[in-house]
């Protein structure tokens, strides 16, 4: 009788210490129409970032000199054989180019060496 209540005690506990854990946490950035500021971020105390958001997708272009575009936009991570171009499925085979701008502090910590 005595042992389902103390499983349901921790059980309790445990979720009570990972609701608190969470609140603690500063929201992590996310990308919107090609573009994620990370100018606020601290990487130090607030930990790596996952580049998850809006991407610009140039498909069938391998291209790093891409300027302004009307190119639409898709979430990433995921996969692109789902995307459409003209209203077509593109599929999974091909090559193509993501961008997302990254905005970061004016004066950024060394992150790598």
């Amino acid at each position: 009788m005595q042992k389902p209540f103390l499983w349901m005690l921790f059980l309790l506990s445990l979720l009570l210490a990972m609701c608190r854990f969470e609140e603690n946490k500063k929201p992590r950035p996310f990308g919107i129409k090609g573009q994620i500021d990370l100018s606020e971020w601290d990487f130090e105390r607030d930990g790596p970032v996952v580049l998850k958001g809006e991407w610009e997708f140039f498909w069938n272009r391998f291209n790093v000199e891409i300027k302004e575009s009307d190119q639409p936009y898709y979430l990433k991570p995921g996969f692109w054989d789902s995307l459409t171009k003209n209203k077509e499925k593109i599929g999974g085979i091909g090559y193509g180019t993501y961008r997302l701008h990254i905005q970061l502090p004016s004066n950024p910590p060394e992150l790598s060496q």
